[in-house]
């Protein structure tokens, strides 16, 4: 009798909470929603209508030139934003909030690069806009104290699954490294999560039909493997890994090569708006964040040259690198994914292969080697790729996470 009485209080305890949380997602994916359909908008209103009037093969040039130097002047004013993703996390789950951010300077620092044409994608601004809003919100709660503390965490979740359509990957991020300091008990801290995300994804996608959608990866083609393609799995998985760790030394270079510039912010965001500009009078899909290129792509990758492809895909990388060293800051993924399906579709137009297959292999392996986390890459890419796509994204992703695992295990041994 004590027992059951125990678990009505407890019921009756968690319940509100239920809702509050629920109403946090609903909040998370209204401003999710608003932040991109501002992204959208204001693309199409630099780089269509404006192109459009001035019609001038210099238009490239002064828009980047401009656009580097009102996010240098932006980031002078206000700091260094957005901030990575990881770090954003960091700050949560260190308890102390993301509260002491400048809203109005994260939504500036977040939107000018994505108005201007950088590869870069929203998830790094988009996450931390919303665990500042959150993060104020929750701290003037006093309503049974530390269970609403998580609240800014459960709408970066919600963020998470709306960008990338994907409500695993929703849950999958913030709850992925356990070693994390929480203020809730594991069970508890899941279920109010998927409160939030159950909540801000059927939001988000309420609005998409009703109002348009903002923001999409493609969805693949079915894929026809044979004996071939499965010959050429291990290769093409090695260069996804290769592109991983090209990225990887690419963000380091330019980090360097950029420190010079650290305090003339400026001059820092010109420089990386004149680099975009140049790659994009010669290879036009490396501008952007991907996500829509992804869907031109995947149209016209048999009619591209398989030259261009592999440039596509590794000038992609570079810039990526340029833009986030330079100023131009924001989340990696997006472009990280593009330039892998551009490789995997270079291979497959060199070798005759399956292009959802190579697809698959390489951007899984790729994405994996550069976000440690086979488990979001599959979160990630699962729903873009038909059932044999989807086997080929979950076998990538755990032979690319093996090197990792290989070298732990050595620094163990060594220990």
């Amino acid at each position: 009798m004590n027992h059951s009485s125990a678990n009505q209080n407890k019921i009756k305890y968690f319940a509100p909470f239920l809702g509050i949380y629920f109403f946090i997602g609903v909040l998370a994916a209204l401003v999710a929603w608003c932040f991109l359909f501002c992204m959208e908008h204001g693309i199409a209103l630099i780089w269509e209508h404006g192109a459009a009037k001035f019609n001038s093969p210099f238009y490239p040039l002064i828009v980047c030139g401009c656009g580097g130097a009102l996010i240098g002047l932006c980031q002078r004013r206000f700091g260094v934003y957005p901030r990575p993703l990881s770090d954003v996390m960091k700050s949560l789950k260190s308890q102390k909030g993301y509260g002491n951010h400048p809203f109005w300077g994260i939504l500036l620092c977040s939107l000018l690069p994505l108005f201007f044409g950088g590869s870069i994608g929203p998830e790094a601004g988009l996450t931390s806009i919303i665990a500042v809003l959150c993060s104020k919100w929750s701290s003037n709660l006093r309503y049974a104290g530390h269970e609403l503390k998580n609240g800014a965490e459960a709408s970066v979740a919600v963020v998470l699954s709306v960008i990338f359509k994907s409500p695993l990957f929703g849950l999958a991020a913030p709850l992925e490294d356990e070693k994390q300091t929480f203020l809730l008990p594991g069970k508890q801290r899941f279920l109010f999560y998927l409160m939030s995300v159950a909540g801000g994804f059927a939001t988000y996608l309420l609005l998409s039909v009703f109002l348009g959608n903002n923001i999409t990866l493609g969805r693949f083609s079915d894929s026809i493997v044979t004996s071939n393609e499965l010959l050429w799995f291990f290769p093409l998985c090695f260069l996804g890994i290769a592109m991983g760790i090209f990225y990887q030394k690419m963000e380091q270079l330019f980090q360097k090569a950029f420190h010079p510039l650290e305090n003339k912010p400026v001059l820092k965001g010109i420089i990386g708006g004149l680099v975009l500009a140049g790659a994009y009078t010669i290879l036009p899909l490396t501008l952007f964040s991907g996500e829509v290129e992804m869907n031109v792509l995947m149209d016209s990758w048999q009619q591209m040259p398989v030259i261009i492809l592999f440039l596509t895909a590794i000038v992609k990388v570079i810039l990526t690198s340029v833009c986030i060293a330079s100023g131009w800051r924001g989340g990696h993924i997006f472009p990280v994914i593009f330039s892998g399906i551009c490789g995997g579709y270079a291979m497959a137009a060199l070798m005759k292969l399956d292009g959802t297959f190579s697809a698959a292999v390489v951007a899984s392996a790729f994405t994996t080697t550069v976000l440690n986390s086979p488990l979001i890459t599959v979160c990630v890419l699962v729903l873009c790729f038909p059932l044999h796509g989807i086997v080929a994204v979950i076998c990538s992703a755990a032979f690319a996470s093996l090197p990792k695992k290989a070298l732990l295990k050595r620094s163990h041994k060594v220990n």
